[in-house]
């Protein structure tokens, strides 16, 4: 009874994460070519052909089609795919370790979701994501200790110092890793910046690309998944 229970979850969990990815997807393209969100058709890029409701599907409809228009044969950008793939999985997964989850987190992943595919299209982040992001959770952080502010001023310059020495890490990491040091403390983040960097070294070996812009924030929502795999072994 338990594991039919699970799955049935799990099953929501999947469609409702996946949605949430088709949708980012489509605020992100909606953005980009700054058209309107809400009243206007979903339509082929290629085509212009608006799309049934049985195109829109999240990763079914990709699957169905075998990642091409059923109207003009263009290739599906794969980037939808797995948005809807990696928000359908990240759902599953923080059901599975919500015990270990606070509200600042669910409210930080949610946000972060957002700018990390954002960040992976365009290697940009809106200041509208990243302000509406930095207050909430200055609020459902409240209150803050004297410690906790101090050690997050210092670690600020000295991360803006590095951001102006090496030219690595953009306005937007900075800000994130800024809001983790004061949701969370130090070590956390320690702990959080030590493994999105391995995932950055790992991932261009394997795809063993030329040196360029890394988006990193792709690489921190996943990292902020996989850290409660230490409260769990």
């Amino acid at each position: 009874m338990r594991f039919s229970q699970n799955l049935f979850i799990n099953c929501w969990l999947f469609i409702f994460g996946s949605c949430l990815g088709s949708f980012f997807t489509l605020l992100i393209d909606r953005w980009l070519t700054q058209r309107e969100v809400v009243y206007t058709r979903s339509a082929c890029e290629f085509c212009q052909t608006p799309l049934a409701y049985y195109d829109l599907c999240p990763v079914v409809g990709y699957l169905q089609q075998h990642g091409h228009c059923r109207y003009c044969d263009n290739d599906i950008p794969s980037h939808s795919l797995t948005a809807e793939l990696l928000g359908g999985l990240s759902c599953c997964w923080l059901w599975q370790v919500h015990f270990w989850l606070q509200p600042v987190d669910i409210w930080l992943l949610f946000w972060l979701y957002l700018a990390a595919l954002l960040d992976y299209r365009t290697q940009f982040v809106y200041q509208g994501i990243l302000t509406t992001m930095v207050v909430g959770s200055m609020v459902l952080t409240l209150p803050y200790s004297k410690i906790q502010l101090i050690t997050g001023l210092i670690f600020g310059l000295l991360l803006f110092v590095l951001q102006h020495w090496h030219h690595g890490l953009g306005e937007a990491d900075l800000v994130w890793l800024l809001v983790l040091l004061f949701s969370h403390n130090f070590t956390w983040l320690l702990e959080i910046i030590l493994i999105s960097n391995l995932l950055v070294v790992i991932h261009q070996q394997l795809l063993r690309k030329a040196h360029g812009p890394i988006p990193y924030l792709p690489y921190l929502f996943v990292s902020y998944l996989l850290l409660p795999l230490g409260q769990l072994f």
